[in-house]
């Protein structure tokens, strides 16, 4: 089947349809069904078409053609049995705005409309003024009343057409989008209740203040009230009186924080329509509801803009004379059409100019306000700094008046007199000052004793942000302990990004792909290539699909009809703050070469642009980033967040590793509360790093989700433990919650650290009807250049406050600083070292000498000098190392800067965990020293040592964690260790025995306590003296002579003294028999 657009001049194809008939070869015959066919185009679909196919095989016994249907207007009519069957239905269409519209003919789209085709009718919607300042539609709802079929198979598409309004009326089509599937939008008419407005102005003020959501942030005070009630005011008071109220509530700010406890749980939210940024006005109970005439809408809401009287009073005059139009049969009034026009011209710039002027007196009254307080400000600092003056003296006085007395008593050790002060309060009532208490020295030193209380470690593991961190992902597994047993509030970690999880927050509106149409794809700018990319932007809005009656639909034709679209939140434009908290890079994509990356980030936010190329990472492939970027924005106008993470080069262009994109308004205008996780807990305590962080407290934000999703409001009864909450007919308690180890305690005399019953309840209720809880997603990062495949993940969370509100401090997510410290191991002696080697007189022996270093620290390895010819495998050194380091307490690793390879060029952060290795060696001079053992000691699970070499045996490694000890604690530590040598056999060997002393210092302790390397000075801390070593230690080369006294003459030395003799007796024997001869000649010759 071939389909054509009918022309005046030609007959364009639109395509053409396969279609495969059922066959009917039997007598049964059964009314066969419809089926959507695809019409095939050039390159994709260009729609559908609905039919059905039969083929009977004639001549077959048995098998009779069915009766042919109705013959009418050269056509065949379709059969009752096989036509769809129709109701009426109305469609309410909810046009929130187009987002990422892509350039036409090269040419930006900047005010398109909507056509919207259902059911062969098509709902125009208003065009957007600019797209760039604001890319929503005005008016966001409307409806239309159609006939659909009931069976969903037959339901035709939804068409959506996308038309640019340019010069000289031309209204190019820029995108379409076709909706085939539209089932879940389906439903039944119903209308949520809502609380009616009473006609008593005072009344409407407390029902909205009950209704409505309070966006005080915590620990707001007068300053909370102040806006509250400023918020009302504003409906009936002009703007000056306004400011005095709002100076007022400033000034009074510190004397009435005590007072305005409950009235920080009100609830202000603002419903659309908005016609004010900063002011909750006062408005009809279904004056949210947009309808398909945004006139008729519009009209009773303009009476209602506070602050502007005399246009209210014009708009009153306009809507009088058109009821009098309306009774007069449509007759024209007594003004012309021309005046009319006119006079609206003039009422508009009369209009204008009244908020020109409005806008400069708001900037007056905010330069006044803020001038006011910096002088309240400064005048507080001034008291302040007083007071602390005249404190300070009077402490000093006290003292030197003490101690005058001390000195003329006489008696030193009897009595210390101490001045009592009272830690930073004010002088007793009427000005008495207390009499100084008396303690002697003993219980002044005790005292001082108890008052320093050790830290606990589990204390310093969840000291800070981080540990929530490692809890969640299961780094650590003390944390898991440390937490349960606290019942610490925890964050909950997401595998995959947060919309995945959360139905994309499709709560409220849906997003539908854009793309390009027919008529573009065929044309001279069509892509090069069928498998390019046609996507052109995004609409976002939604549907409800639902069966009316015949008398709806006639009602709706005289007056406007309820709709069930209705509080929706405002689609005008607001401001807000943006914080991103990108906390660590997982498995990214290498781009250096030898496999690794030096990542940095890159964010934007509308215009704002964060790049931390400066702190770049080197050589991290899990990086931990430990970043906050903060930008203001306008919603929906810069509505996408886009996060980057680059490898930095020093040579060339840095490469992009792969980015993600955040839509930050869907995450705004959820019910879930995705613009700021809820926590598990509410604490009130600022000094708490668990502090409550959001604007809206627990009440608040129930109350603004009951809102917003149109149930009624919560209510609250009973107190303590029989409190309970209703929620949309749902009944919550409190002792449900808070049974056995979840209930909070509060230790006594300690400020009240957990919120009211009522906000508890209120959180707990939150977290069972599925807010999003305090957490940090993944997000997996993409690069264009290879579409589709993960370049690495992030973990990250964002919060979104509005900026017109008391914005909370940020998360202090900046990564640990790590301590200094000062590591001093005293080599004292070795015991029972094996002898390696052999002296030529056949004795074992070793010239002993320890090697230690850190782990991670191989080049700061130190050594002590050698105990020459130990025959017995003892060595006496008596040798200070000291090795200073960073380490992070919390993690319990040591934090070095350090190449990781010979190619490398700069140094990257490394982790390793406190491992102290001791090595004994044996020394050579013509070989390498041979290793006779070696040992390694966790500084933070150190086994105990033994007090003397015959307990020193490889059985204290065998020690349980719980009974080992960790330096830090000890601060000190003296014993003996064994060494192994497990080379051989991979059994452990005793070889050896080293007596050591391990003690850590802090940098300023180590600065209070000097003391030098080896026996250098400062000889100090303890003082070290030359070992007593034997006198057979010594170096062979060095000492020749001690070589001959110690191993010849001390065993020889009387057999080398006979000899000699022996040797000089010979000696005088031979010289007498040589002369003899001639003596005796020399005797005859004379004689």
């Amino acid at each position: 089947i071939e389909l054509f657009d009918e022309d005046i001049l030609s007959h364009d194809p639109l395509g053409r349809v396969v279609c495969r008939p059922v066959v009917r070869n039997s007598s049964n015959y059964q009314v066969g069904k419809l089926r959507w066919y695809p019409i095939g185009g050039t390159k994709r679909s260009k729609g559908d078409l609905l039919a059905g196919f039969e083929l009977f095989k004639l001549g077959t016994s048995g098998v009779e053609l069915p009766l042919m249907p109705p013959f009418e207007g050269m056509r065949y009519l379709v059969p009752t049995d096989i036509r769809p069957k129709l109701q009426l239905t109305r469609v309410e269409v909810l046009t929130w705005g187009v987002r990422l519209m892509k350039d036409y003919k090269m040419i930006p789209v900047d005010a398109p409309h909507i056509d919207i085709e259902v059911g062969g009718q098509t709902l125009s919607i208003d065009k957007i003024e600019s797209l760039k300042k604001h890319p929503n539609f005005v008016s966001p709802h409307a409806y239309v009343d159609v006939e659909l079929p009931i069976n969903e198979e037959y339901l035709p598409p939804i068409n959506i057409r996308v038309m640019d309004n340019r010069a000289f009326g031309y209204t190019p089509l820029v995108a379409v989008a076709t909706i085939k599937e539209y089932g879940k939008y389906r439903t039944e008419y119903s209308l949520n209740e809502k609380p009616a407005l009473d006609e008593d102005e005072e009344k409407n003020k407390a029902i909205l203040s009950e209704v409505l959501v309070d966006q005080a942030g915590p620990g707001s005070g007068a300053g909370a009230l102040g806006d509250f009630m400023g918020m009302l005011d504003e409906e009936l008071q002009d703007d000056t009186q306004a400011a005095d109220v709002v100076l007022s509530n400033i000034a009074a700010k510190d004397e009435a924080v005590e007072d305005v406890k409950d009235m920080e749980d009100g609830v202000i939210i603002e419903i659309e329509p908005k016609r004010s940024d900063s002011q909750a006005q006062l408005v009809p109970a279904d004056a949210g509801m947009i309808i398909s005439n945004p006139a008729a809408a519009e009209a009773p809401l303009l009476t209602e803009i506070p602050g502007d009287e005399d246009n209210a009073g014009n708009i009153t005059m306009k809507l009088e004379e058109k009821e009098l139009e309306a009774a007069n049969g449509g007759k024209t009034t007594k003004k012309s059409e021309k005046q009319m026009e006119k006079d609206l011209k003039m009422e508009e710039k009369l209009a204008k100019k009244e908020a020109k002027l409005k806008k400069k007196r708001d900037k007056r009254e905010k330069k006044e306000r803020e001038k006011y307080m910096k002088i309240v400000e400064k005048d507080r600092q001034k008291t302040a700094k007083a007071q602390a003056k005249a404190k300070y003296k009077a402490e000093q006085a006290m003292k030197k008046k003490a101690l005058e007395e001390l000195e003329k008593g006489g008696s030193s050790d009897e009595e210390t007199f101490i001045p009592a002060g009272n830690e930073g309060g004010e002088a007793g009532e009427g000005g008495d000052e207390k009499p100084p208490s008396r303690l002697s020295r003993k219980e002044t030193r005790k005292k001082k004793l108890e008052e320093e209380v050790p830290i606990h470690p589990d204390d310093i593991l969840v000291s800070d942000w981080w540990s929530k961190y490692y809890q969640c992902i299961g780094s650590d597994p003390r944390l898991d302990r440390i937490f349960k047993e606290r019942n610490l509030p925890t964050i909950k970690l997401y595998e995959e990004e947060l919309e995945e999880d959360h139905n994309k927050f499709r709560d409220l509106m849906d997003v539908v792909r854009l793309n390009r149409p027919d008529n573009e794809l065929d044309s001279d700018y069509a892509p090069d290539s069928e498998d390019e990319d046609d996507h052109v932007g995004l609409f976002k809005g939604s549907f409800k699909i639902y069966p009316i009656t015949e008398e709806m639909r006639v009602k709706a034709e005289t007056e406007e009809p309820v709709l069930m679209f209705s509080n929706l939140p405002n689609n005008a434009p607001v401001d807000v703050v943006v914080r991103v908290y990108i906390v660590a890079g997982i498995n990214l994509t290498p781009l250096d070469f030898g496999g690794s990356v030096d990542p940095y980030l890159w964010v934007k936010c509308g215009k704002h642009i964060h790049d931390d190329k400066a702190n770049y990472q080197t050589k991290k492939i899990n990086p931990e980033f430990g970043k906050m970027f903060e930008s203001r924005c306008s919603l929906p106008r810069d509505s996408q967040l886009i996060i980057k993470v680059y490898d930095h080069d020093l040579i060339g262009s840095n490469d992009i590793v792969g980015g993600t994109t955040i839509d930050l308004e869907d995450r705004y205008l959820s019910w879930k509360r995705a613009s700021c996780g809820v926590p598990q807990t509410y604490i009130v305590d600022k000094e708490n790093k668990d502090v409550w962080r959001d604007t809206l407290k627990p009440i608040a934000l129930l109350k603004r989700m009951c809102l917003l999703k149109g149930w009624a409001p919560p209510t609250f009864k009973g107190k303590q433990t029989s409190l309970r909450c209703y929620v949309n007919g749902s009944e919550y308690k409190l002792k449900y919650f808070e049974s056995g180890n979840r209930r909070p305690v509060e230790k006594p005399g300690t400020t009240k650290k957990h919120g009211s019953d009522e906000h508890r309840l209120a959180l707990y209720v939150l977290h069972e009807l599925g807010v999003v809880p305090e957490h940090i997603e993944t997000r997996t990062l993409y690069n264009d250049d290879c579409p589709g495949i993960p370049q690495g993940k992030i973990h990250l969370w964002v919060d979104i406050f509005p900026y017109d509100r008391n914005l909370p401090p940020p998360v202090d997510i900046r990564p640990r600083v790590p301590q200094k410290y000062v590591l001093r191991v005293i080599v004292w002696n070795t015991y029972d070292v094996i002898l390696q080697d052999e002296n030529f007189m056949g004795e074992r022996m070793s010239d002993i000498f320890c090697k230690i270093w850190m782990e991670g620290l191989p080049k700061y390895a130190q050594e002590t000098d050698v105990h020459f010819r130990s025959l017995t495998g003892e060595g006496n050194f008596n040798w200070r190392m000291t090795y200073d380091f960073d380490y992070l307490l919390a993690e319990q690793k040591v934090v070095a800067f350090q190449k990781l390879s010979f190619f490398s060029f700069e140094k990257s952060l490394e982790k390793y965990p406190p491992t102290l290795h001791i090595q004994v060696y044996d020394y050579d001079v013509f070989s390498t020293n041979d290793l006779l053992g070696w040992t390694e000691l966790s500084l933070v699970s150190l086994v105990p040592p033994t007090k003397g070499p015959k307990e020193c045996s490889l059985d204290v490694y065998d020690t349980p964690p719980a009974n080992r000890i960790s330096i830090f604690d000890k601060k000190k530590i003296k014993g003996l260790w064994p060494v192994y040598d497990d080379s051989l056999t991979g059994e452990k060997e005793l070889t050896g025995k080293i007596e050591l002393e391990i003690e850590i210092l802090t940098e300023e302790e180590a600065i209070e306590k000097p003391a030098g390397q080896a026996r250098n000075d400062p000889n100090e801390n303890p003082t070290l003296e030359p070992p007593n070593r034997p006198v057979t230690s010594f170096s062979f080369f060095l000492n020749p002579f001690t070589v001959f006294k110690i191993l010849i003459w001390e065993k020889y030395k009387w057999k080398i003294l006979m000899s000699f003799i022996i040797l000089l007796c010979i000696c005088f024997l031979a010289l007498i028999i040589y002369t003899s001869p001639g003596a005796m000649t020399n005797a005859l010759w004379s004689g």
